[in-house]
C-alpha cells in the first residue's frame, strides 16, 4: 500500500463527519503509479455537520482530498454501488483509513 497521510485524513474525516473510509485499487494493489495514478476510496458518512449540506459534505470532502494527497480522487459512497462485481472487487481489497 502506498504511503497516505493517515492522521490528516483522519482530521478530514472528522471535519466532514465520516463513520468509515477505506482505500482501494491501485494504492493497495501494488501497481500505483506515481506519477499518473489518482487515490480511490469507499466513504460512509454520519449525517452532515450542522451548517453542511449533504452535497457539500460529500464535494467538500472530495475537494479537501484532492488537495491534501496533490492528485486526483475517486471517492465512492458505499451505499451507492449497486454493481455486485464492482462490490466484490472493491470488498477484496479495500483497506480501512478510518472508523468514528
Amino acid at each position: 500500500m502506498i504511503e497516505l497521510p493517515r492522521e490528516k485524513i483522519a482530521e478530514l474525516c472528522r471535519k466532514y463527519a465520516v463513520k468509515r473510509l477505506w482505500v482501494f485499487g491501485s494504492a493497495v494493489s501494488g501497481k500505483f503509479a506515481l506519477e499518473t495514478s489518482d487515490v480511490d476510496f469507499v466513504v460512509e458518512f454520519l449525517p452532515p455537520p450542522p451548517g453542511l449540506s449533504l452535497p457539500a459534505q460529500y464535494f467538500d470532502f472530495w475537494e479537501d482530498l484532492r488537495a491534501l494527497l496533490k492528485r486526483e480522487v475517486d471517492l465512492v459512497e458505499r451505499c451507492a454501488i449497486k454493481n455486485p462485481y464492482f462490490k466484490r472487487n472493491i470488498e477484496e481489497q479495500e483497506v480501512l483509513l478510518f472508523a468514528a
